[in-house]
């Protein structure tokens, strides 16, 4: 058994649109953490017949075939129970967690007591079901120049028939609910950052432990096997999902450790001159992919300079000779008394 965590939704909360607006200034986030609890079977099953051939009696015959190669979509699974969590109960928690925290006052931390949202509410198996109906569990791919033998053998006494199957074996996912961070402020232009930290509202490693859903898929093995006699428990649908409501209990498990929501909120919501740097970077970055142009790490240093490869245009074509004047002009005003007096003697 294995542990496997995910965090719904998947973005960092780094960008103001990821946050949920909630009118007069106020906005939240909430970050959910989903635990997958993967297991495999201990009993496989056969799968539909790949190949027959007829073996006459004393024949023996020999197979080549090309090795496989099995991809099974894990991804797609994931995608699916992040979506179908995400439009099942993802708005109607948050919002369920605005209305609790209502009535608490600003600076509140801690944890809510109350039951936020029933079974019938977060269970996934119907919208899972229909996600996962036309997509196939894995694929099957050929090999190049790789190959091994089948022999088939006939037995005295009379034909039979080989049938070539493939041995499937049994993948369990079990996924909960484990927990949620949430955090709600309000943000005003020129507030100092432990304004914003006055009115924040914040709630760290809420337990949830709701069950999901449980999902069993087949995962082939490569190479097929040879059977003569009638198989029992034939598995008619190897690519197909089996879902079904979870009623195990989850089992304890630490989620790893993240940065806290405050932290993304400093890049989100920028006060300070370095927090405000941070965000106008990430948001040419953004911009920059967004047109299609690399987004690799900025370069820094003067034109001409040694950290980078131009070359330093003549002093004319940087600044015009205006602009030199009116900085020497400025930086005379804003002299002591005593070295004004000494530039004016030395002239301009």
């Amino acid at each position: 058994m294995t542990m496997h965590w995910e965090t719904l939704p998947s973005g960092e909360f780094l960008e103001r649109a990821q946050w949920r607006p909630l009118g007069d200034h106020r906005y939240s986030a909430l970050r959910v953490r989903l635990l997958f609890v993967r297991s495999n079977g201990k009993v496989s099953r056969l799968g539909p017949v790949v190949e027959e051939h007829d073996v006459e009696p004393g024949d023996t015959i020999t197979l080549r075939r090309k090795r496989e190669r099995i991809v099974t979509r894990t991804e797609s699974i994931s995608e699916a129970i992040r979506v179908a969590s995400r439009s099942r109960f993802l708005d109607s928690l948050s919002a369920k967690i605005a209305a609790e925290l209502g009535a608490k006052g600003l600076g509140f931390s801690g944890k809510l007591q109350t039951e936020t949202l029933t079974r019938s509410e977060y269970e996934l198996t119907s919208e899972v079901e229909k996600t996962l109906t036309s997509t196939a569990s894995h694929s099957i791919e050929e090999t190049e120049g790789r190959e091994h033998e089948l022999v088939l053998d006939g037995l005295a006494g009379g034909r039979r028939q080989a049938q070539l199957r493939r041995r499937y074996w049994p993948r369990h996912w079990d996924v909960y609910a484990h927990s949620y961070d949430y955090l709600e402020l309000s943000y005003r232009r020129g507030w100092f950052w432990r304004q914003v930290r006055e009115t924040m509202k914040r709630i760290d490693g809420q337990r949830l432990g709701w069950p999901l859903i449980a999902l069993t898929f087949y995962e082939p093995q490569p190479d097929v096997v040879v059977r003569y006699e009638p198989v029992a428990n034939e598995l008619e649908s190897p690519e197909a999902f089996e879902v079904r409501a979870l009623t195990k209990p989850m089992p304890a498990a630490s989620p790893p450790r993240q940065d806290s929501l405050e932290v993304a909120a400093q890049v989100a919501f920028p006060v300070s001159p370095a927090e405000k740097a941070v965000a106008t970077d990430r948001e040419q970055r953004r911009r920059a992919a967004a047109i299609g142009f690399a987004s690799g790490p900025r370069r820094r240093g003067r034109v001409g300079s040694r950290k980078t490869d131009g070359t330093a245009p003549a002093r004319s074509a940087r600044r015009p000779a205006r602009h030199r004047k009116t900085v020497k002009r400025s930086a005379r005003r804003r002299a002591p008394a005593r070295k004004r007096a000494r530039q004016a003697r030395r002239g301009p």
